[in-house]
């Protein structure tokens, strides 16, 4: 259940049974989140975030847990034109860093994010060219290599991107219907590469994913049902269209919905391997079938 201030901002969360309820609190003068405590069905006090802001600006400067030791336990540090570049304790241990192209016209774009999991970057068609084939628009590098200011300072085989040596990169072809889709990619490397092809359909103001090739060019095919859940998985297809007759060697999975739960299947089933009877929706007498149920006030 979610409860409102008088200016339409969420006051409190909590659940149906009280057992989680967090409160929320803003600043009078400028409307802005300043923390939020969660509390258990007792009312006793769990964790409370407090967050602090730049002065005389929305952007957020601190995030601080109560409990923990050591100060704020993020900062964040912004450009003059309020570019968030580091989050951390300071920026020799910072978190997360970013880097930003800057384009002659137009707005920056992320050109590096490094955090202790790894370190990425981006090359844009429209600011610089990319060492990619026809058609592709952003280049993505990974499997990070060391600092460096050109190619000739990183080891062989690998390329200098934001200040940065990599020894793989992708291609994307990047669609703009309503979002930014990626339809295409290659990559420096075989193992580098999982998805070769994405099919959306843009139809009806909706977007869905309506295929995918793999390295080895195989087609997977999906459909969808009125409430956008999955309804239809064909692999080994010989098109992007999962609704019409599978052809020889394909492998169909269907999900179905019950009207009390839409949104959860009821039955996920495919053509069993131990026997030869046909398998569909329709007649599941040769299908390989999973059956779920659903108690009321649970998911499960």
């Amino acid at each position: 259940m979610v409860f409102y201030n008088t200016d339409d901002t969420v006051r409190i969360i909590k659940t149906a049974d009280n057992t989680r309820i967090i409160f929320l609190r803003y600043d009078l003068t400028s409307g802005l989140l300043t923390g939020a405590s969660a509390n258990d069905d007792m009312g006793h006090v769990q964790k409370t975030i407090r967050y602090t802001y730049s002065s005389g600006t929305p952007t957020l400067s601190t995030v601080t847990t109560d409990g923990e030791t050591g100060g704020p336990n993020q900062v964040f540090y912004w450009t003059t034109d309020n570019y968030l570049t580091y989050v951390g304790a300071g920026v020799a241990a910072a978190s997360v860093g970013y880097r930003y192209t800057t384009p002659s016209s137009g707005p920056s774009m992320v050109s590096r994010i490094q955090t202790p999991q790894g370190t990425i970057a981006y090359r844009y068609a429209s600011v610089t060219p990319l060492t990619c084939p026809a058609g592709a628009n952003t280049e993505i590098f990974f499997n990070y290599q060391g600092e460096c200011g050109t190619d000739g300072s990183c080891p062989a085989g690998s390329q200098c991107e934001s200040g940065a040596c990599f020894a793989s990169d992708r291609c994307l072809t990047v669609m703009r219907p309503n979002e930014d889709l990626v339809t295409d990619v290659t990559a420096s490397c075989g193992s580098c590469l999982s998805t070769k092809h994405y099919e959306w359909s843009t139809a009806n103001s909706t977007i869905e994913l309506r295929g995918t090739l793999s390295p080895l060019s195989i087609k997977t095919s999906y459909a969808y049902n009125n409430n956008g859940r999955l309804t239809d998985i064909v692999e080994n297809d010989s098109d992007y269209v999962a609704t019409n007759t599978d052809p020889a060697g394909a492998r169909r999975t269907y999900y179905n919905y019950g009207s009390t739960f839409p949104g959860l299947a009821t039955e996920v089933g495919q053509q069993s391997a131990l026997v030869n009877t046909p398998c569909s929706r329709s007649a599941p007498t040769g299908c390989k079938r999973s059956t779920i149920q659903y108690l009321t006030g649970t998911s499960a």
